[in-house]
């Protein structure tokens, strides 16, 4: 959820999602026999996902692509090797966001991937920026198909979150119909305790200690039809509708009681169409509103603070776009395409306080042009190269961004491959940043803005990878990201307020590491260890009165072993460990976590069920502090162990359809 959301609640979520977090788990691939469970296709690492979920339970497409090397989540975010990805299936673009993506995939079984192809360096052909999965699906060649599968969930964590889901397909001659539903519900509650030692520009020194408690409950609906023609047409619309009511009270220093209630509700329509000559057009719409009241009342070192707040944020997005591809002789290989997109932004807040009142009558448009080629010289070096051109504009910023890829493969003999690829991308903050709102958190004493001026980041990224016998694998990378940005904390010399705001950093450095190896003892046990060796640094000459240049280097590891006990039980330990890491002028400390499952198949395995516990040993939480020159200040979390249970029944001959996700992640959720 974004900081905005946070704020207008009066801390109704809970404060660790005040800071994009660093990376939670480390999941690995896992090999069976000799067997290779990836190989190179014209820069593109193909990997067997089913064979590496085998044995392993696994019911969704979520938990299946965590399995795939270098991929790791973050706030409940798919990361590859540490860095966003794009998913798309089919070869098709898809939208990913850190909130839809988890919910959608989570609900969907990850039995119809045929296989997962990972790119380092997507081709502009896919219209994404920087990484890349494809997903290639199972198609069906019988001409009349009814299949379907339903799945309950269990997890307690403080409290019980519950989810029922069911999808069905239906195929009669050329025509599919595909639909999916799911309904998660359940109460949460979030504890924490800051401490902030707040110096002023007049010498005087507050001590603020305070402690946080939110329960509240929540509803989520998500729902999605598809009707296709082949691969010649499709019409597809995916909805969600949420809601959430949470109650924050606050003791110490700061003693407030606030309430928070919001609805969140989405609308997506796609349509694409393929024609036999090569060439891709379609088009996409998404309306999103969000509107949500809160009240505080307390008292704050400073005095006393009571608020009255509603606000609503309603975005609509129109993307069209069209491509065309050529054989060319010589085997080379000719795409070339265009996209448009345009967004309005329609929001605004109202409070009972002098001042605090905004509305956002907002334009953005993003054009986008490229050219690319590819080739293949016999069975062992592969090019693929391209460039486009993007142009991006909204009421404070405007430019043209080259976007040149290149990605060259070596394969001396089978199974083994040396890969470099360079890239360049853009990221884009959420919607809410780049306005003027402001809002409360921390009860009061914290006050979050917009940053109207904020820019995009730019990034530039070169990578070798090097596989041997198809099973391991080794990866180096230098990343440059200018006008890096990322939500930051400030103690205001000033006034006796914690000033959040999306700032723009000079750039951002990491280089890494990563190496993993799997490991096979007969048809009992399975294991994958691999370890990541990351260097960070993070630059900002005009941060306030307090200019920095960090880095620091830190490590990771994960071991992930399954322990088939008998043809219908089997059990997954996964350990992961984080060394101490950076984010602006917080320090990160260490953490950990330990998650133990034990599956069971009945039923012909149409019948699956799960029992699971993660973050065993309460290792998992992250507790940042600031202790940098005049800036003291520290975030502590509760830590609650977490169990659950599943259970997933297919009928049919079931085997899901993997779908485009709509693109939330720049909306306020």
């Amino acid at each position: 959820m974004a900081l905005w959301l946070v704020a207008t609640m009066a801390g109704a979520q809970t404060d660790s999602l005040r800071l994009d977090s660093l990376m939670h788990t480390l999941p690995e691939v896992m090999v069976r026999g000799e067997r290779p469970l990836v190989h190179a296709e014209q820069g593109r690492l193909v990997f067997d996902l089913p064979h590496l979920i085998r044995d392993k339970g696994i019911a969704t497409a979520y938990d299946a692509l965590k399995e795939l090397p270098g991929v790791t989540e973050q706030d409940q975010q798919l990361l590859l090797t540490g860095r966003p990805v794009t998913l798309i299936i089919d070869g098709k673009a898809s939208t990913l966001s850190a909130s839809q993506v988890a919910q959608l995939l989570k609900t969907l079984p990850a039995s119809r991937i045929s296989n997962a192809e990972v790119m380092y360096a997507a081709p502009a052909r896919y219209r994404v920026h920087g990484q890349v999965i494809n997903l290639n699906l199972r198609h069906d060649e019988a001409h009349h198909v009814r299949q379907g599968q339903a799945r309950l969930g269990y997890e307690q964590q403080h409290d019980a979150l519950f989810t029922e889901a069911a999808s069905f397909f239906m195929q009669e001659g050329r025509w599919t119909a595909d639909a999916m539903y799911s309904h998660s519900h359940g109460r949460t509650f979030h504890e924490g305790d800051t401490r902030s030692l707040h110096s002023q520009a007049m010498g005087q020194l507050y001590d603020i200690r305070s402690r946080s408690l939110v329960p509240g409950r929540k509803h989520s609906h998500d729902y999605r039809l598809e009707l296709a023609c082949g691969k010649v047409f499709s019409l597809a619309y995916t909805g969600n509708y949420q809601t959430a009511h949470n109650t924050s009270t606050a003791d110490g220093s700061i003693a407030t009681i606030a309430r928070g209630h919001n609805r969140h509700t989405l609308h997506n329509l796609r349509a694409d169409l393929s024609l036999p000559f090569g060439l891709r057009a379609g088009a996409d719409f998404t309306h999103y509103d969000a509107p949500l009241t809160g009240v505080l009342s307390g008292h704050l070192p400073t005095g006393k603070l009571d608020y009255v707040m509603e606000s609503r944020q309603r975005i609509s997005t129109w993307k069209w776009f069209a491509d065309m591809e050529h054989r060319l002789p010589h085997d080379w290989q000719l795409n070339y395409g265009t996209s448009y997109t345009t967004t309005s932004d329609r929001s605004h807040q109202h409070y009972n306080i002098d001042g605090m009142n905004s509305s956002a009558r907002l334009r953005e448009r993003m054009a986008n042009l490229y050219v690319g080629g590819s080739r293949s010289w016999g069975k062992h070096l592969s090019l693929d190269l391209s460039f486009a051109a993007e142009h991006f504009s909204n009421a404070a910023y405007r430019e043209w961004a080259p976007f040149p890829q290149l990605t060259l493969a070596y394969t001396p003999a089978e199974g083994h491959l040396l890969q470099l690829a360079l890239t360049g991308s853009r990221s884009y903050p959420e919607y809410w940043a780049v306005t003027s709102a402001k809002g409360y958190t921390d009860g009061g004493y914290g006050e979050v803005t917009g940053n109207p001026g904020l820019r995009p980041a730019k990034d530039r990224q070169l990578q070798l990878v090097w596989l041997l016998h198809g099973k391991y694998q080794m990866a180096v990378w230098f990343q440059h990201t200018d006008d890096y940005f990322v939500q930051t904390c400030y103690q205001r010399q000033d006034r006796l307020v914690l000033d959040y705001r999306h700032l723009n950093f000079d750039f951002r450095q990491q280089a890494g590491l990563m190496v993993y190896a799997p490991v096979r003892v007969g048809q009992w046990l399975q294991s994958a260890a691999s370890a990541y060796l990351l260097w960070s640094r993070e630059k900002d000459s005009d941060f306030y009165d307090l200019p920095f240049d960090r880095s620091i280097v830190s490590v990771m590891a994960n071991v992930r072993t399954t322990l088939r006990l008998s043809p219908v039980f089997s059990m997954n330990v996964n350990a992961f460990a984080r060394s101490k890491a950076y984010q602006g002028l917080f320090d990160l400390p260490a953490s950990g976590n330990l998650t133990v499952e034990l599956v069971a198949r009945a039923l012909g395995e149409r019948l699956t069920v799960k029992a699971y516990g993660t973050n065993l040993l309460r290792t998992n939480a992250i507790h940042p502090e600031m202790n940098y020159r005049s800036q003291h200040y520290r975030m502590g979390y509760a830590d609650y162990r977490e169990l659950g249970l599943t259970a997933t029944y297919s009928f049919g001959g079931y085997q899901e359809r993997q779908h485009r996700r709509v693109d939330t992640s720049r909306l306020r959720q």
